[in-house]
């Protein structure tokens, strides 16, 4: 009998690190899911809208966290791969270190519309890349949708692409966007996105770019009021999960993550056309100027640089051109 009793002790004391651990037979009871933005940014309120549709599930817990508690998106992306953040939410450029040929997506005037963009996403060829991110970093895509594109933010106006010429430009660090603000004619400066508007205000650097809510609340048309409407990138979305963490999802838990992620970026897609409008108008009455531009020269010069951007290995030879198929 007494035989029996610790052979039933020692089997509990086994499973119970394994329950705790949050692993079971029925899969995993919390995932960490993490970004680097501001709670008030669009980015951060998909990944609350999906972090909701999957707890009222009940199957499967998020646990949400926004901002930079955990650094820069380039450490969550590191703690992504690594295991310790499930569930990650950005823009796809951020595959881009890791996979070269996302960096096709931050060049200059790469996809003329949302529809193209989207058309993109939905190809063999996108298809293609997400495969690659899976292999090479152990990170499986849910889904990606499409934003609006991304704006200059200046300190002086700008009329044309000679007002720009070695403007201190703000970009974040990725090899493309740098070595795109390079051939437009900007001198590229580093600075880390919860620094840039100090950045601005003290002239540390003279330009920015992004979307418009995102700009909003970094309250960059305070500092550059000069908003120019260059559309150079389209911006995307994408909610993606270590494939560890989704190997130990049972059916019902991967059914919901999927209907989650399909979910919280067709609002992300769907939220940021009125978001953009009603930030514009906020900036506006703020004391924010916005003027459209010639975008002839911008263009010319960034799908100059394309073939040097392959040979140099930014992405692959081609790809450029392929997507310019698909429209």
């Amino acid at each position: 009998m007494k035989r029996i009793f610790a052979l039933g002790v020692l089997a509990l004391c086994l499973v119970l690190p394994v329950m705790a651990n949050g692993q079971g037979e029925a899969g995993t009871d919390e995932l960490i899911m993490a970004s680097s933005n501001p709670p008030e940014s669009l980015i951060s309120k998909m990944g609350q809208k999906f972090a909701d549709i999957v707890n009222e599930s009940g199957v499967v817990k998020i646990n949400l966290i926004v901002g930079q508690s955990l650094g820069d998106m380039n450490q969550v992306m590191e703690q992504h791969m690594e295991g310790s953040v499930d569930i990650a939410y950005d823009r796809p450029l951020w595959f881009g270190p890791f996979v070269q040929d996302f960096n096709v997506m931050s060049w200059g005037f790469t996809f003329e519309n949302k529809a193209h963009m989207q058309t993109f996403f939905d190809s063999d060829v996108y298809k293609g890349l997400t495969d690659q991110v899976l292999e090479k970093t152990n990170v499986r895509i849910l889904g990606s949708s499409v934003d609006l594109p991304r704006m200059l933010y200046t300190r002086e106006p700008v009329q044309s692409i000679d007002d720009i010429q070695n403007l201190k430009m703000r970009v974040p660090r990725l090899e493309s966007y740098v070595r795109l603000w390079e051939a437009l004619g900007t001198k590229p400066t580093q600075v880390a996105w919860s620094e840039a508007f100090l950045s601005l205000k003290t002239g540390v650097v003279d330009g920015i770019e992004a979307d418009i809510p995102g700009a909003l609340v970094q309250r960059f048309h305070n500092a550059a009021p000069y908003i120019t409407k260059t559309e150079h990138v389209m911006s995307g979305f994408f909610i993606s999960i270590n494939d560890q963490s989704w190997q130990n999802l049972d059916d019902a838990q991967k059914k919901v993550i999927e209907e989650a992620s399909r979910e919280a970026l067709a609002w992300a897609s769907e939220q940021s056309e009125k978001e953009t409008a009603e930030a514009l108008a906020v900036m506006v009455e703020e004391g924010a100027i916005v003027s459209e531009i010639d975008k002839a020269a911008f263009i010319e010069k960034s799908i100059k640089e394309v073939k040097a951007m392959e040979a140099a290995g930014v992405w692959s030879k081609g790809l450029w051109a392929e997507i310019q198929t698909l429209k």
